[in-house]
């Protein structure tokens, strides 16, 4: 089995190497995809991170040649089952018969496919993706929903893969991980034939081993839709100059509780960061504090439920969890509701008044260090920092308000427990 503690996927290579290696006539696309297929025969089934082998197809010439990616189950990869058709069908479901726009894009900038990854269905507990083990401690949850991504990337199955982000569900196996996760902004990537919990909330990124190789799959992704009602133009901004960086704390959040193992760590940071030049304060974001109301237990519910009715209308008679998600979205108010999008505008006004003023804001992605994984198919109780919480609550409390301020936010290693 390979090493759990690499941080390196298929040709012993990150995702760039591969790239690098591949025109430079090192390797091969068709070499990497074996090897993928390899490591993958190693951990599954065991590991629960792989849905369906994609079968190899010649890589197109392009910036990703070379590159090995896993898709997350809910974007489409023809010849795949989707998240969809296996909730209501399991394996009996339909494949999908077109890729999703994402797909299309990898595929052409010369990425090769090898898997669909997993991810929890409904009725499973928030913040984890119950079918996954973590590659890198097992005991451990893999975070979620993303978690199957996350999980095969550490396990170095792939170089890079796709997630999907309606309230953390990419920077959660990230830091549970290990890895690089970038939640984008709402409406840069395509969400056409990538499945969506949420209307205003989801999007589409990367998980990759580095952010270099995060980059590559987002520069490949992302760009105008026009069959994505949400979908926007946008023009990439320059990278970071090397000079010094206005950097905010945003109090609401670090002030809350945390693992006196996180706070260390999150601090060494913040101290490293002062001593390389960049200027780092605390600000205030009042707004943050009503986030977990307004998302979670607000908007999630009310547009989750919607869109399970719409989506899975044949089948809720025969799967309760189906039935009982739009049950619950029918206890949320139109009035409810629409406080709830007012307050969220409030949010995203104050969170764009403090970026005329940072690049940047700075916070721990999780409060706790990687939950037990023992009773992951239950909503457990934890502690974090002397302050027993439900485990969904903890983590996501962090990493959830940003959906709603419509940011992007990534999620970046910086140590382990």
């Amino acid at each position: 089995m390979p090493d759990p503690t690499s941080r390196k996927g298929p040709g012993g290579l990150y995702g760039w190497e591969a790239v690098e290696a591949v025109s430079a006539g090192d390797t091969t696309p068709a070499e990497l995809y074996t090897d993928a297929t390899h490591r993958m025969s190693e951990w599954e089934p065991d590991l629960g991170a792989v849905v369906e082998q994609v079968a190899y197809q010649p890589a197109a010439e392009g910036p990703l040649r070379g590159m090995v990616v896993g898709i997350k189950v809910l974007q489409d990869v023809a010849g795949c089952r989707n998240w969809t058709s296996l909730q209501a069908h399991g394996l009996d479901g339909e494949p999908a018969s077109r890729d999703a726009t994402v797909v299309t894009r990898l595929r052409a900038s010369g990425a090769t496919l090898v898997c669909t990854t997993a991810a929890p269905f409904i009725g499973a507990p928030g913040g984890v993706t119950p079918q996954t083990r973590n590659s890198r401690s097992p005991d451990r949850v893999s975070g979620g929903s993303s978690g199957g991504s996350a999980t095969a990337l550490a396990a170095g199955i792939v170089h890079a893969a796709l997630g999907s982000d309606s309230g953390g569900s990419i920077r959660i196996p990230a830091a549970c991980c290990g890895v690089v996760g970038l939640q984008t902004t709402r409406g840069v990537v395509p969400l056409t034939g990538a499945g969506g919990l949420t209307y205003s909330m989801d999007n589409v990124g990367p998980l990759a081993c580095t952010v270099a190789d995060a980059r590559l799959i987002l520069e490949a992704i992302a760009g105008f839709d026009s069959h994505d009602a949400y979908s926007i133009a946008s023009t990439p901004r320059d990278g970071w100059d090397g000079g010094s960086l206005r950097i905010g704390l945003p109090s609401e959040l670090i002030d809350q509780k945390m693992d006196q193992e996180v706070r260390v760590v999150f601090d060494g940071v913040v101290k490293k960061l002062r001593t390389s030049g960049h200027q780092v304060e605390p600000l205030s974001l009042p707004m943050l504090n009503e986030a977990m109301e307004l998302g979670p237990r607000t908007i999630g519910v009310g547009e989750s439920g919607s869109i399970i009715a719409e989506d899975f209308n044949d089948v809720l008679g025969d799967i309760p969890e189906l039935a009982e998600a739009v049950e619950r979205s029918k206890e949320v108010s139109g009035p409810t509701m629409a406080r709830a999008y007012h307050r969220v505008a409030v949010l995203r006004s104050q969170v764009r008044q403090a970026l005329a003023d940072y690049d940047v804001f700075l916070t721990p992605t999780l409060p706790c260090k990687v939950p037990d994984g023992s009773e992951v198919h239950l909503e457990e109780d934890i502690d974090v920092g002397g302050m027993v919480e439900p485990r969904t609550s903890a983590l996501t409390r962090l990493v959830n308000p940003w959906n709603l301020a419509a940011v992007p936010c990534g999620s970046q290693p910086v140590g382990r427990d």
